[in-house]
């Protein structure tokens, strides 16, 4: 199939997800005077916070240069997990010692059960579908350190995990691409777009104030007083002052917030969805309907769409911000046929991107330069966090190791790498 004949009548370069969410939707308040929190970014990190933060209490405004949920969360795959995506625990404990990483893994590991909760809680139709995952090896290598990470699981007595040899693969996947791989049974997917908006319409509800469109130009301390701080918000429609600040910008941080920049390698994710295939050609693909990735470093991850009768594929197409979606698609569908042989002849009805970061030092992180700098993590809220507790609302999150090493990590000049 020549190139352009991969693409389907109509093919739009917009997110398979809009059809059902469009961004735009959620609309705008007038600037306030002052408020409690200014809250930059209005993906998940962004109306996650700005959500707990009402339900404690605390005024917020979400500010946003784009509509509200233009940005990677409701471009991005849709696909979750129980199991953080850090550094082996070992490798954790080494780093962070054993109490923090403990905390850190099961700070990540509470992040399903949050989602589950807010879902509930919030009454969000994401169409969540906890299928299981399956994580496919590349190299017979690379199924080697899968046995070692399914031993170390085992050794924290984890359970909801089994390592798949090659021989046993088409229990789990149409595919001969790997040499075996590690089957959870947790995670799944969702609608992320959906996801987003239902969190817009829970923060909505909960009083937050929403400004689209409108672009923050720089942030200036008022107070050095760390337990009473005062900023001033500039923006293109006037400025505003605010006890706190909170970035939620990913990788579409700009240059208001020059530290952050420095620290930050913003890359494209290219993501395509196909055209409907044939009934039960999707869970030959799928068995159970589960997500999949792979353990190469430029990975790729796809899944069934909610409907289960298209695949959404997604992968590191180029190492440019962004790419038109023609050139992007022809490179995905390439790899996609790659793994799914069978897909050769399906045509892509969407290919899309997102922007995501790499941080200089990669690892997690505690505080940062402003109160916090969050990058899509969904945190177990409960009666006895940080930001829940009254008198601790506005407390810094500490200036531990992880903290000093996101100092010092600044890329001495981020202008080459923008290009």
């Amino acid at each position: 199939m020549s190139d352009e004949k991969i693409f389907a009548e109509g093919f739009k370069s917009t997110p398979y997800w809009w059809e059902a969410a469009p961004p735009g939707t959620v609309a705008g308040s007038p600037l306030p005077s002052e408020t409690d929190c200014a809250i930059v970014g209005s993906g998940y990190s962004g109306l996650s916070c700005a959500l707990e933060l009402a339900r404690a209490g605390v005024r917020s405004v979400v500010l946003d240069r784009e509509d509200i949920g233009w940005g990677a969360s409701t471009r991005n795959g849709g696909m979750i997990s129980a199991e953080p995506k850090f550094a082996d625990p070992g490798t954790l404990r080494r780093r962070f010692g054993e109490e923090r990483a403990a905390r850190i893994l099961e700070d990540g590991r509470a992040t399903l059960a949050n989602l589950q909760e807010v879902c509930e809680r919030e009454g969000i139709d994401c169409e969540l579908q906890l299928t299981g995952r399956f994580v496919g090896a590349h190299s017979p290598a690379a199924y080697r350190g899968l046995e070692k990470k399914a031993g170390a699981l085992e050794a924290e007595g984890k359970s909801g995990f089994e390592l798949v040899p090659r021989s046993r693969q088409h229990e789990v996947t149409g595919t001969d691409y790997y040499h075996g791989g590690l089957r959870f049974t947790d995670g799944g997917s969702l609608h992320p777009a959906l996801y987003h908006r239902g969190l817009a319409e829970a923060c909505r509800r909960h009083g937050v104030v929403f400004c689209p469109g409108t672009e923050v130009l720089g942030m200036e301390r008022l107070t050095e007083d760390t337990r009473a701080p005062r900023f001033r918000v500039h923006t293109a429609r006037g400025a505003f002052e605010s006890r706190e600040a909170v970035l939620g910008t990913n990788g579409y941080t700009g240059t208001a917030t020059p530290w952050h920049r420095r620290r930050l390698v913003p890359l494209g994710s290219f993501i395509i969805a196909t055209e409907a295939l044939i009934p039960g050609q999707v869970e030959q693909m799928f068995r159970g309907f589960c997500t999949m990735s792979n353990t190469q470093r430029i990975l790729f991850y796809y899944r069934p769409s909610p409907d289960h009768r298209r695949v959404v594929f997604g992968g590191r197409a180029s190492f440019r911000k962004s790419e038109p979606a023609r050139a992007s698609s022809v490179r995905l569908h390439r790899y996609l046929c790659e793994v799914f042989p069978q897909l050769r002849g399906v045509r892509i009805t969407h290919g899309w991107s997102e922007r995501g970061l790499h941080l200089r030092w990669p690892s997690p992180h505690g505080r940062a330069r402003w109160r916090a700098f969050l990058h899509g993590v969904q945190r177990k809220r409960g009666p006895d966090d940080e930001l829940s507790r009254p008198e601790n609302r506005f407390e810094d999150l500490g200036t531990d190791e992880s903290a000093l090493r996101l100092r010092r990590s600044a890329f001495p000049d981020p202008t080459p790498l923008r290009r």
